[in-house]
């Protein structure tokens, strides 16, 4: 096995961007990994033409964490003036546990701060999700106190709706 290497996404990754989202998220297999939202949503998470119209988008880019030319996890990131905004933030299912998805965040926090000049990176997740959201307070995040109604929209149905969307962030 390869060393990972954390870059950002070129064109011809972005259709394995796209599947790798879906897995995580949605697809089958999705059960085996923490960062589902099978309990939660069902429908797709998006597709490549979704994924390609998200990178063409000016200070927008997917950060890929690449192991044996396979795209293992992704995030994109948004230039938002002096923030940064992160989100599609997937790691495959069998890849999760191992440091990947922090090493993933850490890029993207790298990029925004040294690249972009940012001093905030913010996110916004399932209010729900209490593992995951433990897991961004380790890292440094906290909520900002907004929370915004999950965005529902055609192609997405509701397996629950008691939850919504909580925003955290860093100052970087």
């Amino acid at each position: 096995m390869g060393a990972l290497e954390l870059r950002t996404a070129t064109d011809e990754d972005l259709p394995a961007v796209a599947a790798l989202v879906v897995r995580a998220y949605r697809g089958p297999g999705s059960e085996h990994g923490w960062t589902s939202e099978a309990d939660y949503i069902a429908g797709p998470r998006t597709d490549v033409a979704t994924v390609r119209g998200l990178a063409a988008v000016p200070g927008s880019v997917f950060v890929v964490a690449v192991l044996d030319d396979e795209v293992v996890g992704t995030a994109l990131l948004q230039r938002r003036g002096g923030t940064a905004y992160f989100g599609m933030f997937a790691v495959d299912p069998q890849r999760q546990r191992l440091g990947t998805g922090a090493a993933v965040l850490a890029a993207c926090e790298t990029l925004a701060r040294d690249e972009w000049g940012c001093a905030r990176l913010e996110m916004t997740v399932i209010d729900r999700r209490t593992d995951l959201i433990a897991w961004y307070e380790r890292r440094g995040y906290a909520p900002t106190g907004e929370v915004d109604d999950f965005p529902w929209h055609a192609g997405i149905t509701p397996v629950r709706t008691d939850f919504r969307l909580l925003h955290l962030a860093r100052r970087l």
